[in-house]
């Protein structure tokens, strides 16, 4: 059983690590509209992602969002919690950086600046990227070949489907950028299902080692609102949790006809409260684990409530070519 397990607290680190994806387009209310950004357009594609595994790494990928002078990042508890949960051998930066090389994750950044060392009216942006221009890999089957489109002259689209327009502002001084606070939109996607758009609120970056072809050690920071947990990733984690049902099992017989020590009979073990065999929308929005993991703890709107989950993640960018939005 210490297999389906595993498996199964991958299916909810799905969930978890997609809402530190971010894949960013227009959003609104950023509280910076009334500055605009002047000076030449760079631009860059993600080439790491580095999501926090513990406290300590949450703590340096992550921002004060709510000004209550406390680093916020939700995102690297979720993990760290899995994580012990799973066992070490759930290898979630790993998982990254192949989605990474295999361009499964494809986020374009740009850069607006009069200087890049000392600039004030500085604007970062965030998109979803897709044909790049060479292919991720020229063997898609062995990762050792992957990255191609990585090498700092590749070419991308902006994704069309795609809001765009939302950045956050800032200043650069002594070669760093500090931007926001702003909303931009984001997409995240589980294992399964399509797409889904959020919102991320009090989004901030932070961006380092700032030259024309390449950012440094990178972070970016926001809080994404519990309406869109509630609405739009716990739906998601729903449907990757029945389809894994739906491959593991029947719905019928001795456990539910279910594969011995499958992930289906283990996710049926965690959600099906009533023992039909089928796991309902419901039963996946009030199970303690999910309740723990996507409490809110940001308070956004200063009523002293908690109303949105802080995730914060790490990145650097090497140079890319696309035509701005």
């Amino acid at each position: 059983m210490r297999l389906s397990v595993r498996s199964t607290i991958s299916v909810l680190a799905t969930a978890a690590l997609s809402l530190g994806l971010v894949a960013c387009g227009g959003g609104g209310g950023d509280d910076d509209d009334d500055v605009q950004p002047t000076g030449d357009h760079y631009h860059y594609v993600v080439d790491s992602v580095t999501i926090p595994l513990d406290s300590t790494s949450a703590t340096a990928l992550g921002m004060d969002l709510d000004g209550d002078g406390t680093v916020d990042n939700q995102l690297g508890n979720i993990l760290s919690a899995l994580i012990q949960a799973g066992g070490q051998s759930l290898d979630l930066q790993g998982s990254i950086d192949t989605s990474v090389l295999q361009g499964d994750i494809l986020l374009l950044a740009d850069l607006q600046t009069t200087d890049l060392s000392a600039a004030s009216a500085v604007g970062f942006s965030l998109y979803l990227g897709t044909n790049p221009n060479p292919a991720p890999c020229t063997d898609p089957n062995d990762i050792t070949t992957c990255g191609q489109h990585l090498n700092g002259d590749a070419t991308f689209d902006v994704d069309p489907s795609q809001p765009t327009g939302a950045r956050v502002v800032g200043t650069i001084a002594g070669g760093t950028f500090n931007g926001g606070p702003g909303d931009l939109g984001l997409q995240i996607a589980l294992s399964a299902g399509s797409p889904i758009n959020l919102r991320l609120v009090n989004a901030r970056a932070r961006v380092t080692g700032i030259t024309g072809t390449d950012l440094g050690n990178s972070i970016v920071a926001g809080a994404v609102p519990d309406e869109n947990i509630q609405n739009d990733v716990i739906p998601a984690v729903h449907t990757t949790v029945s389809n894994v049902i739906a491959d593991d099992c029947t719905g019928s017989g001795t456990d539910c006809g279910c594969t011995a020590d499958s992930t289906g009979l283990t996710v049926l073990g965690i959600f099906d409260d009533d023992g039909d065999c089928t796991v309902t929308l419901d039963e996946i929005r009030m199970n303690s684990l999910i309740v723990t993991l996507l409490r809110p703890d940001v308070d956004t709107d200063g009523d002293g409530t908690n109303d949105a989950l802080s995730v914060g993640v790490g990145a650097t960018a090497i140079g890319a070519t696309y035509t701005q939005p």
